[in-house]
């Protein structure tokens, strides 16, 4: 996950900041490409570039935030929607890659998942922590279904309640960007508390 990007001189540092990171902390199994409302196709295919060869040297995918369009042309290895109805026309534009989706119901996670997409994401991954709505969606997907769940929202604490209701990934937001100690040091907290 990365923060939203605005323009290139905020890609050349984030691209650094994962360098280190993603060097570190084995487990990362993909990272979103999040781009400033309004964002250019270029600056989009152009900071997908820059953090390809970072993230898929580490045998990481590199998801596009909402621009299934986009993804052959960057090279990325799929797309997040953030809403089911969405699912149809990104499977289109990405019928060999990720296809992710984030649902606020069981409905929506049920009608996506058999639709196809490749993981359900419940929560909000800007949230202080996860909410009590978020964990129970958690819970009650991984004792029934089988395409992966990915839970969202807070910090290394919140990290380990999602992980506890049997999240098969956590997502993490911006706030790993800004720890005092890096992305680094943030990963390795979110290992320890998980």
């Amino acid at each position: 996950m990365t923060p939203r990007i605005a323009d290139e001189a905020a890609t050349t540092q984030l691209v650094a900041q994962l360098d280190d990171a993603t060097a570190a902390a084995a487990d990362i199994a993909a990272v979103l490409l999040r781009c400033a409302a309004g964002a250019g196709d270029g600056l989009v295919r152009a900071a997908a570039a820059a953090q390809r060869r970072v993230v898929q040297s580490r045998d990481t995918a590199l998801l596009l935030d909402g621009r299934s369009d986009l993804v052959a042309a960057a090279g990325a290895d799929g797309v997040h929607l953030m809403r089911g109805a969405d699912y149809a026309r990104a499977r289109r534009h990405v019928a060999d890659g990720i296809v992710g989706v984030g649902c606020a119901s069981r409905d929506d996670a049920m009608n996506v998942a058999e639709a196809g997409a490749d993981y359900v994401l419940f929560g909000d991954v800007d949230e202080a922590e996860p909410t009590a709505a978020t964990l129970a969606l958690v819970e009650w997907w991984s004792a029934l279904m089988t395409v992966p769940c990915i839970g969202a929202g807070g910090a290394a604490g919140g990290h380990a309640a999602i992980a506890h209701a049997g999240a098969d990934f956590v997502a993490i937001g911006d706030r790993g960007w800004s720890h005092p100690g890096g992305l680094r040091a943030y990963l390795q907290d979110i290992a320890g508390a998980v």
